[in-house]
């Protein structure tokens, strides 16, 4: 069973591992890969390649008993040298690997063995009760490495090469469209306001909704496998981006409704239980495109938030998640302190939102996370950085109440109801009036 691992790198490399179950305290000693010298590319692969070793090592330590001592995995011994270790502290999140549960319909899945079907969802329940993030792997039939690069692509061209007067075209003073640098304070949802607006360039794609800016509310859309096609903002896209978006939409949704019936099966419910609040879905697609350079004195590229909707799908760039690389962070809640976390290349990163964690009762954690500057005068810094970010939420207007689980202790809820429409609209006024105020 995957357990996240906090990782202290320094300069002289990983000393120290936090096992967290629940963020729990404890430290782990044996001769593991976690315990070795390595940067965090190297530790990553690390993990994956010793994944059996861990399961007895964390179950020994589980139970009270030392570590095995059996050293790492002789898998490990076709990996290179270390290269030198980056001075930074660096979260290694959870890897589950769907490529079974994904292969096929619904049919196929009912199908597997119920322990190994038990046995994954164990591994998603905790991932999200603990660091409320993991890395997802083997979704290729679902969500291809063809529609990734195609919406890349047709992003980066967009961002980079358009003129500011094509790009607000597709300009809406609110949820949907184009975002130009200087209209988003996200921070200030979580009450850090009064800071810099975030140095980020946005494209929204949503299923529901209008412009939302506080005077015009929501407004819905005839169900249809990509809503937002034929609006306005989208048919002054570049044809090319707006097709790549729209295949990128239907496979994303896909994998997001297979997801879906994994994290039933997670929280103890039938396979089927999201059905019917998903079934006229509120997502979002966001372009996230992060301009080179490292920004003004106290700017982040993005700053610290929860997300707003149900869990994430997001697809980032390859980073090593050390220091000053401008890349994904996420935040220790025990400490307050922040970790770069690692992307290898296929490989989604799957997180928490807030309605999600409240949806659990709170059993599934919604992280704070951020995107820092890049140091100035880095290779990170010279370079601009693509985020594709798939936002899941149920039908806006469907109230969203404590799930009927034990492992939510559904008979104790902490929160009234409450709809995804009031969840973002709530959190999308807030980082825009944080950006007014920060200008």
């Amino acid at each position: 069973m995957w357990r996240t691992v906090w990782g202290n790198l320094s300069a002289s490399g990983a000393r120290e591992a936090i096992v967290t179950p629940e963020y729990g305290p404890g430290y782990f000693t044996g001769q593991s890969c976690v315990t070795k010298e390595w940067s965090p590319e190297a530790l990553w692969a690390q993990t994956l390649a010793a994944s059996a070793h861990l399961r007895e090592e964390f179950a020994a330590w589980e139970a009270g008993r030392p570590p095995t001592g059996q050293g790492p995995s002789p898998a490990l011994a076709d990996l290179p040298a270390p290269p030198p270790p980056l001075p930074a502290r660096v979260c290694t999140l959870p890897t589950i690997d769907v490529s079974r549960f994904v292969a096929g319909g619904a049919a196929e899945r009912a199908s597997l063995a119920e322990e190994w079907k038990a046995s994954l969802a164990e591994e998603w329940d905790a991932a999200f009760s603990g660091v409320g993030f993991c890395q997802l792997v083997g979704y290729e039939s679902l969500l291809p490495a063809s529609a990734i690069a195609a919406l890349r692509e047709a992003a980066t061209v967009f961002f980079e090469t358009e003129s500011r007067e094509v790009k607000m075209r597709s300009h809406i003073d609110g949820l949907l469209g184009y975002l130009a640098i200087g209209e988003e304070n996200v921070a200030a949802t979580v009450g850090a306001a009064n800071r810099v607006a975030d140095k980020v360039e946005g494209l929204n794609f949503s299923g529901y909704g209008s412009e939302l800016n506080g005077s015009r509310g929501w407004r819905s859309r005839d169900p249809c496998e990509v809503p937002w096609l034929e609006e306005p903002f989208a048919r002054a896209l570049p044809e090319r981006l707006r097709q790549a978006a729209a295949e990128y939409w239907k496979a994303a949704t896909a994998l997001m409704h297979v997801l879906l019936e994994l994290s039933a099966l997670a929280l103890g419910l039938e396979a089927s239980h999201f059905g019917p609040y998903y079934a006229e879905p509120g997502c979002t697609l966001r372009l996230a495109y992060y301009p080179p350079g490292p920004g003004e004195e106290g700017q982040l590229r993005y700053g610290e938030h929860t997300d707003y909707e149900g869990f994430t799908i997001l697809q980032r760039p390859v980073e090593g998640g050390g220091e000053g690389n401008g890349g994904l962070e996420v935040q220790d809640p025990r400490t307050g302190s922040w970790a770069g976390v690692p992307s290898l290349p296929d490989t989604l990163t799957i997180n928490i939102g807030d309605l999600m964690a409240r949806w659990t009762n709170d059993r599934w954690r919604a992280t704070r996370h951020r995107v820092p500057a890049p140091t100035a005068g880095s290779a990170a810094a010279a370079c601009g950085r693509l985020s594709l970010v798939y936002f899941t939420g149920p039908n806006p207007s469907m109230p969203v109440h404590c799930l009927p689980s034990a492992k939510c202790d559904c008979e104790n809820p902490k929160y009234p109801s409450i709809t995804l429409e009031e969840n973002v609209q709530a959190k999308l006024l807030a980082a825009q009036r944080g950006a007014a105020d920060g200008a």
